[in-house]
């Protein structure tokens, strides 16, 4: 019986602390997108930071003030292993050109800012494939 128990412990404590142990990850199609957009916008985002690790040092250095360059993650699933792009907020950027088509492919995106852009030409029809989008 006590053997049982300590077996139970044993293995309940192995459990957490490799849960513990493994960070929550953008699948690589997201990253890819990403890296995409930026290489589309002319940004210089750092990618050797996670940008779902919250700690804003992946977006381009020494910009300007009212400048926004925001990727907001859910990192709830697969028992918190996975994260999905669920924001982008690209807020005055002076940005011009159209919107990357690679947005699609971010399937669980529910909000895309542009405030403050010069975007011109049609929507991407790739925005379609986002099915939880709810504000552009």
């Amino acid at each position: 019986m006590f053997f049982q128990r300590l077996l139970i412990v044993s293995l309940t404590i192995l459990v957490c602390s490799v849960n513990l142990g493994r960070a929550a990850t953008l699948p690589a199609d997201e990253l890819d997108a990403l890296k995409q957009i930026g290489k589309t916008l002319g940004k210089e985002w750092n990618f050797s930071v996670d940008p779902c690790s919250g700690g804003g040092n992946w977006i381009t250095p020494n910009a300007p003030k009212g400048y926004n360059n925001t990727v907001t993650c859910n990192c709830s699933y697969e028992s918190n292993t996975i994260c999905h792009v669920v924001s982008i907020d690209l807020s005055r950027n002076y940005l011009n050109g159209t919107i990357p088509p690679e947005w699609g492919t971010m399937e669980q995106l529910v909000n895309i800012s542009l405030l403050g852009n010069r975007i011109t030409g049609p929507i991407p029809g790739e925005l379609s494939n986002i099915s939880t989008l709810e504000n552009l």
